[in-house]
């Protein structure tokens, strides 16, 4: 049962191995039949010694810190949905 509507779905990962798994649960989500498409920023070590790597896995946003992901946040959810 779902509860609440997602607007935003922060993910890390602390250790190069596990972006794998980072990556499914993004896929999984994208793909769930009847899930209002949320935002996914994505931070952690793997993405910050590989800045380009959200965008390889499917996120919408990276952040290297706590701070920033907070002003990409507002950004993205500015943003007007696509049509």
């Amino acid at each position: 049962m779902r509860e609440r509507e997602v607007d935003m779905l922060a993910l890390s990962a602390t250790m190069t191995y596990h972006v794998p798994v980072v990556e499914r649960v993004i896929a999984d989500i994208r793909h769930a039949p009847g899930v209002q498409p949320a935002k996914i920023m994505v931070g952690g070590y793997p993405f910050n010694i590989a800045p380009e790597l959200w965008r390889r896995i499917g996120a919408d946003a990276w952040a290297p810190d706590a701070a920033q992901a907070i002003a990409v946040a507002d950004r993205l959810l500015a943003m007007p949905a696509p049509s």
